[in-house]
């Protein structure tokens, strides 16, 4: 569990001195607001019966994903809530410093969940977004484990019916899942709109989905704001659990 501390510019010769007395007062509140949070936290924890370690990381803006992404590193899979939260700020650097500088799959929990764990292991229909990415194969493979848990995995192109190149990628996945045991469901969609972000977009917002399982970030994070990407649109719009990973 990580606790964010984003420090101000006029700080930053705070973060080298080592007497409290010699930092500023902005600087130590932001520090003790910290320590309390990561305190709850572990009492929340304990209560919980659950295994945990509680790290604050405490940056200048400019460092805080590479600061993340270092502490991410030794870690299977991170836990993130509020899609909308990740597209930018503080949000956006979690997400930013798990995919990008730790490598790590991001696990993006739908707005309400409780539990976690007995909403992952509650799944009934996984989609798979596939579109023949690299992007998008590494998040298959690091979902196997999810997706075998699934009752119904779905595999999801949009495009034209009679795209052939699209037929062959469905082929291929098809043979690699069923030698993990996974049995697919195929679905193609036209695109609805301008692009296949609207597309995806609109198809996440089934109920019936329980999780995505997507590529993120084939442009980056800024472009992808700039031009209505498909991970930025489904963030902003889709409303079931996602794995992404890039």
């Amino acid at each position: 569990m990580l606790v964010l501390a984003d420090t101000p510019l006029q700080s930053t010769l705070d973060m080298v001195r080592t007497e409290p007395y010699h930092r500023s007062r902005s600087f130590t509140r932001l520090i003790d607001d910290a320590e309390s949070a990561a305190d709850d936290i572990r009492t929340t924890l304990v209560d919980e019966d659950i295994r945990h370690s509680v790290t604050i990381v405490c940056e200048p803006a400019s460092q805080l994903e590479t600061a993340i992404g270092q502490q991410l590193l030794a870690t299977d899979l991170v836990l993130m809530e509020e899609p909308q939260t990740l597209l930018a700020g503080v949000g956006a650097k979690c997400l930013g410093g798990a995919l990008f500088h730790a490598g790590k799959p991001a696990l993006v929990l739908r707005d309400g969940t409780k539990d976690p764990t007995a909403s992952i292991a509650e799944t009934r229909t996984a989609l798979i977004a596939w579109h023949g990415s690299r992007e998008c194969a590494r998040a298959v493979q690091l979902a196997l484990p999810l997706l075998a848990e699934a009752a119904s995995v779905r595999l999801l192109q949009i495009g034209d019916l009679g795209n052939t190149t699209l037929d062959e990628q469905r082929t291929s996945v098809d043979l690699w899942l069923t030698r993990h045991g996974i049995d697919i469901t195929n679905e193609r969609l036209p695109r609805s709109g301008d692009t296949i972000a609207a597309t995806l977009a609109q198809r996440l917002c089934d109920p019936e989905v329980d999780l995505a399982v997507m590529g993120a970030y084939g442009r980056s994070p800024l472009l992808e704001s700039w031009f209505a990407g498909t991970t930025h649109r489904v963030l902003k719009e889709g409303s079931t659990n996602l794995f992404i990973a890039h």
